[in-house]
């Protein structure tokens, strides 16, 4: 049966609320806002900060529930609004299907798991991955007794292992100004 390409109504939105990865910590430690409007996203929920003059809100995002934006029915930051990784990009476009875009999230997805497996069993706690290579890294030096070491090196790999097949199939070549990739 040939694979059908031609996007429904709903395709979108069933593939885009199917991981939360965007919104998660997993691909961004934070997203890019007006620095007029961050007083408004904090009381909206958002964990906002400024640093050299630029306004952000903080991944893992508050507003994130399960793999849902709370913010989506009544509005969310733009950079929110205009993001769309590959696999939601070549959905719309009807270069790959549902099913195969789904097959993308899911793998995703998984890896993500196996990053947290990883970390949770190497006894390192993080609130997005851009930190989390740091945080394996200095586990490894305070545990010099060599506690934990096989654990975090797992844990590392599973994170590059992540990180690469989010560069190469996740991440848009174009999105890097406004959000902070890992």
């Amino acid at each position: 049966m040939p694979e059908r390409r031609a996007t429904q109504p709903g395709d979108s939105a069933q593939l885009c609320l199917s991981c939360g990865l965007c919104c998660d910590g997993s691909l961004f430690a934070r997203g890019e806002i007006e620095r007029a409007s961050a007083e408004t996203w904090q009381r909206r929920g958002l964990d906002c900060a400024e640093s050299d003059g630029r306004a952000f809100f903080l991944q893992r995002c508050a507003c994130l529930d399960g793999t849902a934006c709370s913010l989506f029915a009544t509005g969310r930051p733009a950079i929110c609004e205009r993001f769309r990784c590959v696999p939601l990009r070549e959905l719309e476009a009807g270069q790959k299907s549902l099913e195969r875009s789904r097959e993308t999230i899911e793998r995703a997805v998984r890896l993500r798991g196996e990053v947290r497996s990883a970390s949770h069993a190497a006894g390192v706690s993080f609130r997005n991955f851009l930190h989390l290579k740091d945080e394996l890294a200095a586990a490894f030096v305070t545990r010099a007794d060599g506690s934990d070491h096989d654990a975090i090196a797992g844990a590392l790999v599973a994170l590059a292992r992540f990180n690469a097949f989010a560069e190469a199939e996740l991440l848009p070549d174009d999105e890097g100004d406004q959000l902070s990739k890992l």
